[in-house]
């Protein structure tokens, strides 16, 4: 299992999209991210309410560290 921490850099899984993002919050299971959204995704009846950067709730699976490259 991957350990994260508040303030790290990542790649967040959000609506079967990756965007990325960085961590605000940890808790068990979940992680509070603020990504970048994409102007041109359909994020279905949500989509009025996301702003260009939004904090989103996801499962931990749903996170992984971006690659130094």
């Amino acid at each position: 299992m991957t350990s994260f921490s508040v303030g790290q850099d990542v790649i967040v899984i959000f609506d079967e999209v990756e965007h990325r993002g960085h961590i605000e919050k940890i808790e068990i299971g979940w992680i509070h991210c603020r990504i970048a959204i994409h102007a041109c995704e359909d994020y279905g009846s949500i989509t009025a309410r996301m702003a260009p950067h939004s904090t989103v709730c996801v499962r931990e699976s749903s996170v992984r560290c971006i690659s130094l490259q």
